[in-house]
């Protein structure tokens, strides 16, 4: 888990290593699951 201050710090480090992602913490699912 990725403190919410870090957080913005997370899509930073994929950008730089290239590592394709998307933001999915409006999915409900993640909501449900994970949130």
């Amino acid at each position: 888990v990725v403190p919410e201050d870090e957080r913005h710090l997370v899509g930073a480090a994929l950008d730089e290593i290239g590592y394709p992602y998307w933001d999915e913490s409006e999915n409900p699912a993640y909501r449900l699951f994970l949130g």
